[in-house]
This record gives structure tokens, sequence and C-alpha cells, in this order.
């Protein structure tokens, strides 16, 4: 019995979507889209998928779902003094400047880390 390879399925996993997309190829072709904060595990995805799958054009898309923003969404400022104090110590240890070091600064670089707890960083 034939199987197909065409399909599509997604589904949600917390605050993400993820949508699965093949047709049938000879060979296996991944194409594989993340938001930035999960492009760390580009390789880990890439390693699982060829796992499960033999043959193919897959495309799998993550992405986050916007919602309203609360307010447990918002840093603490407990995790703002702890990324404060994190980055204080990098610009001493480079000779930077130390006041560049302020609130607009911070908030990119959570955005830009996908940093949800920095109080595990090491002091």
């Amino acid at each position: 019995m034939k199987r197909s390879m065409t399909a599509y399925g997604r589904g949600f996993s917390g605050p993400y979507l993820i949508e699965i997309h093949s047709v049938n190829r000879k060979g296996l072709e991944l194409n594989l889209y993340l938001p930035r904060e999960l492009l760390c595990y580009d390789i880990d995805i890439r390693k699982l998928l060829k796992e499960h799958l033999k043959r193919g054009s897959v495309t799998v898309r993550i992405t986050k779902e916007k919602g309203k923003a609360e307010l447990s969404d918002l840093p603490s400022v407990e995790v703002l003094a702890v990324l404060k104090e994190h980055y204080e110590k990098m610009a001493q240890t480079l000779q930077l400047d130390p006041q560049a070091i302020n609130l607009p600064f911070l908030c990119n670089q959570l955005q830009l880390a996908g940093i949800e707890d920095v109080t595990k960083i090491d002091k």
C-alpha cells in the first residue's frame, strides 16, 4: 500500500504555533523557520526530524503567538537588577562605559536573547 507524502499539520505547544508541510521528493529536504529565541535549537530540531523522516520536502514553521501582554510577562525589577549587574561586570572587564547600561539597553538585551529568567545568570 502506498502512503502519501503530501501533508499539512499544525498544533500549539505553549505560546508556539507549529506548522508542518510536506510534499513528495526523492531525498530529504528540510526547511526550518524559527523565531529568534529558538534559533539556538536549529541543529537539534533538524536531527530530531531526520530521525523520523526519510524523504520528502518538509517545511517546519514555528511562530510565537502574539497575545496581549500581561503584567506577569514584564520583567521584574529583580530580573533587571541581576541583568544590569551582569552587564556592568562585563563592561568593567572589557573597559567599557558602564553608563551605557540603562533601561532601554537592558530591555533590548532581554528581547534579543529571549531571556525570561535571568536570575540563573552566574554572578
